[in-house]
């Protein structure tokens, strides 16, 4: 609003120092130097509004890069979050296959030590049983022998007994 103040203003007066050199002719060369320092006065103001101007652009480009600069150090932060939580979670999933791997492990030895245990236990009751029949067996042999020792000695005094 300010530049257009300044704009009617400006030719207002350009055109009330035309219309003096119509009717005083004497002022034309006072109003030439008017004019002249009045034009180097707009010339000025022209000048610091572009220095001005070409400050906030600068300002402008300065805030942009800033923010561009910001944008881009929070999506590099946010990719070393992201990396970092994508490795946390590839080491819990290793972690939980080390972990599964070392309860199959386990649950195979068990498993094995179950099967061996059972394995003893049929073979020593196996050899137990044939313990047991071969000791029967031995004491038959054992009452057989006897009886036949009992029966050689009983001879042996009814022979000795019929020669004396």
């Amino acid at each position: 609003m300010h530049v257009l103040h300044n704009k009617l203003s400006k030719e207002m007066l350009s055109e009330c120092i035309d219309m003096k050199g119509v009717f005083f002719p004497e002022y034309s060369q006072h109003d030439e130097e008017i004019r002249f320092k009045h034009q180097l006065q707009l010339n000025e103001e022209k000048r610091r509004m572009m220095n001005d101007e070409t400050h906030h652009q600068n300002e402008r480009a300065k805030f942009q890069d800033q923010l561009a600069r910001k944008r881009m150090q929070d999506q590099a932060a946010e990719k070393a979050r992201l990396h970092d939580q994508e490795l946390r979670q590839q080491e819990d999933s290793v972690r939980k296959q080390e972990e599964m791997k070392q309860r199959s492990i386990e649950y195979a030895e068990q498993v094995r030590h179950q099967y061996e245990m059972k394995r003893l236990e049929a073979e020593l009751k196996g050899k137990a049983q044939i313990e047991r029949e071969n000791r029967e067996i031995y004491l038959e042999q054992i009452k057989l022998k006897a009886e036949e020792q009992r029966k050689t000695i009983l001879e042996s005094i009814k022979t000795a007994g019929t020669v004396v």
